[in-house]
Parts: C-alpha cells; sequence; structure tokens
C-alpha cells in the first residue's frame, strides 16, 4: 500500500467508527423511550456532546469516579433535591441532557420538559447531568437518586 492509499484506509476506518458509534445509540430501547417523552428536542451529533462534555469538564471540577467535585465547586451549589428545582428555576430554559454512556449522544430540551419525564431520562443511563446552554447551570443526578444543583458564580 501506498501513502495515498493509507491515508485513505485510515478516512474509511474512522468514517466506518463513526457510523457504527451513530447507530449504537439508535438501537438503545431505554434512549428511544426517553426521546419518545420529551418533545420540541434536538438530539445532538457525537462530536457535538464529546465538545460539550469538554466544556463541563473545564467549568467544573469533576472527581476520578465522574460525579462533579461538589467540595472543590467554586459558586451556589444546593442539594434540596426536585422541589427545589420546580420552584427556583426557569422551567422555560433549555438544557443539554448528558448521559455518562459512551456513544450516547446528548439531547437539547427544556427544563419543564425533562423534569416531567425524568424518570424515563434518569434511565437511559446510570448518571446523568443537565447542564444549562449558557453552561454556567449543572444539575447532577448521581446514581439517579441524588439530586444537586450547581451555579458558577460571575
Amino acid at each position: 500500500m501506498d501513502e495515498e492509499q493509507k491515508k485513505r484506509y485510515h478516512l474509511l476506518k474512522e468514517k466506518n467508527k463513526r457510523r457504527l458509534s451513530d447507530e449504537n445509540w439508535k438501537n438503545n430501547t431505554l434512549f428511544q423511550e426517553c426521546i419518545d417523552c420529551l418533545n420540541n428536542f434536538e438530539i445532538l451529533s457525537l462530536e457535538s456532546t464529546e465538545e460539550i462534555f469538554n466544556r463541563l469538564v473545564e467549568s467544573f471540577p469533576v472527581t476520578f469516579y465522574g460525579s462533579i467535585d461538589w467540595g472543590k465547586f467554586n459558586g451556589i451549589i444546593n442539594t434540596k433535591g426536585m422541589p427545589y428545582l420546580y420552584q427556583t428555576l426557569n422551567l422555560k430554559n433549555k438544557y443539554y441532557i448528558l448521559w455518562d454512556m459512551q456513544d450516547t449522544p446528548a439531547v437539547i430540551c427544556n427544563l419543564f420538559t425533562i423534569l416531567n419525564n425524568i424518570y424515563d431520562v434518569l434511565a437511559v443511563s446510570f448518571n446523568t447531568w443537565l447542564l444549562s446552554l449558557n453552561e454556567n447551570e449543572i444539575i447532577e443526578f448521581y446514581h439517579g437518586s441524588k439530586v444537586t444543583y450547581g451555579k458558577l458564580q460571575k
């Protein structure tokens, strides 16, 4: 194989790998059931999802086991759970839904719809994060039960 053929081969290999990853989430039953419950949502590409995760990790301290490190967090923290979210946050704002499963794309949806379908959203994966579109607020559902809200201070 000459250099040109090697380059084409590697490009085709990468393209096939991305295509398989893109197809993988379409066969995830829990993800599909979650999407069926939401309305006015947008599914992002896996590349965009990875970029959002990278920005999340840059803004919010993360432990080695994948949770937000709230002990190192510099901002407002609230652990009063779901009632706090309904009473305090603007439910019309849109958030990214991020799951800890690789090859699962992020979804953008308004907070009201997400919270009203939270059991379907949390069923997709073990840990779930809701990140505001302006990326200064995060809601972590750690292991599906512990709910923590954080807002970066400006």
